[in-house]
């Protein structure tokens, strides 16, 4: 990057890095793969919520986006301001596609969001016996007995609520 008269490099182009957040939130690839190519941060943070555009691509289920996210960079296991990633909410909201690549890509399977509750903890709390994402989070090395702060393990949780399908390893 160029450096100014005073020797220092001169501000990044914070509206970039906006917009790609807003590209990133209505899911619109091409606007965000222009972005990208102009020198958008591609782990720019939304200030209310400090999530990246990879967390609006994973709720909006978007494959396409998360791949371009993270072929430009992006942060696999960043963090938003309850702790959460971007595999947390693919997790929560039982997008097995999605966990899947995020996986295969890097993500932390073992996760802690600030309340100390695990990406396994979450999926069972959200799944409703939908066996799916458990079985996923578990084969990919989710450990089933790391406690949150409330002492709670997703073992525990998963007997608590009646899930038959989480299995032990």
């Amino acid at each position: 990057m160029p450096s100014s008269k005073s020797g220092t490099t001169p501000p990044k182009d914070r509206a970039a890095d906006r917009a790609l957040v807003d590209a990133a939130f209505v899911c619109d690839l091409i606007k965000a793969r222009e972005l990208l190519a102009a020198g958008a941060d591609p782990d720019a943070r939304d200030t209310e919520d400090g999530r990246t555009p990879l967390f609006s691509a994973v709720l909006g289920g978007s494959l396409g986006l998360v791949g371009l996210l993270l072929e430009a960079g992006a942060d696999i296991n960043a963090r938003d301001h309850q702790g959460f990633s971007a595999l947390h909410f693919a997790a929560q909201e039982d997008l097995p596609e999605m966990a899947r690549l995020l996986i295969a890509k890097g993500a932390d399977v073992n996760a802690l969001d600030e309340d100390g509750s695990s990406i396994l903890w979450r999926a069972i709390f959200s799944s409703r016996n939908r066996p799916d994402m458990i079985q996923l989070l578990m084969a990919a090395g989710a450990k089933p007995d790391v406690a949150n702060k409330a002492g709670e393990s997703a073992r525990d949780l998963a007997t608590r609520l009646g899930i038959g399908a989480f299995t032990a390893n």
